[in-house]
């Protein structure tokens, strides 16, 4: 899919192209910034997120993104990206996702606007300048989203710096807002995992449990602290 130009839209839908968010970021899907107007309009600005369909894994993508709106439409909690539906108000049964009128058509989903930054680009940006409290605060609310989804029957599989993102700027003098994103290859509870960064993996991941568990997530979570403690993550490999 070639990159959206700003002022651009995607069919008859409330939202009007800004920019295009985290161009580094995202094998599966595009994300932009858009500006939503209309009755129908979640907010003033939303993140769209689309399938990247033109090429080999285009299918795969779509698999991702559909997984990701189903799930997400079944989550409520503040340290979890809301999902909007992009049927308009009143319609029954709302839709999650729907096809862009753009080429290739992909689907498309309609997501919270998050502006702070990613995690990881706290660490890379200012290393070492989060405190062991604020660490812990972050932390924090990070377990909780992970304890609500495994409740829920849920497992994220690919926790890492690169899927939290904060609401606001990150800034020692306010309490912190990490947000975990990217369910593209979330699974329930007991399904066959899919996908993962290396250096997040748990050990029964990596010698071939057949099965994704609750326990990958903590794991991924631990590897999360002791990069926001340290600025690295304890193995790197690519392999």
């Amino acid at each position: 899919m070639e990159t959206l130009a700003d002022g651009s839209t995607i069919g008859p839908y409330p939202f009007r192209i800004e920019r295009r968010l985290g161009s580094k970021r995202g094998n599966m899907a595009a994300v932009y910034l858009a500006s939503a107007h209309g009755p129908s309009a979640p907010s003033d600005y939303v993140a769209i997120k689309i399938a990247k369909v033109a090429t080999q894994h285009g299918a795969f993508n779509e698999t991702g993104l559909r997984n990701e709106s189903d799930i997400l439409s079944q989550l409520t909690h503040p340290s979890i990206v809301r999902i909007y539906p992009v049927s308009p108000p009143g319609a029954s049964p709302l839709r999650y996702r729907a096809r862009a009128a753009i080429r290739d058509e992909p689907i498309f989903i309609v997501l919270e606007y998050l502006a702070g930054g990613t995690l990881q680009e706290l660490v890379a940006q200012r290393p070492l300048e989060v405190s062991a409290k604020a660490a812990l605060e972050i932390t924090r609310q990070l377990a909780a989203a992970l304890d609500y989804l495994h409740l829920k029957g849920f497992v994220h599989m690919d926790v890492k710096g690169d899927n939290i993102v904060f609401r606001q700027p990150w800034d020692r003098g306010r309490k912190a807002e990490p947000v975990l994103v990217d369910f593209g290859v979330a699974r329930r509870n007991g399904e066959e995992p899919l996908g993962g960064a290396i250096p997040y993996m748990a050990p029964e991941r990596i010698s071939g449990a057949h099965s994704a568990l609750p326990s990958m997530d903590i794991y991924a979570l631990g590897v999360v602290v002791y990069e926001l403690l340290t600025s690295k993550v304890p193995f790197q490999a690519d392999t």
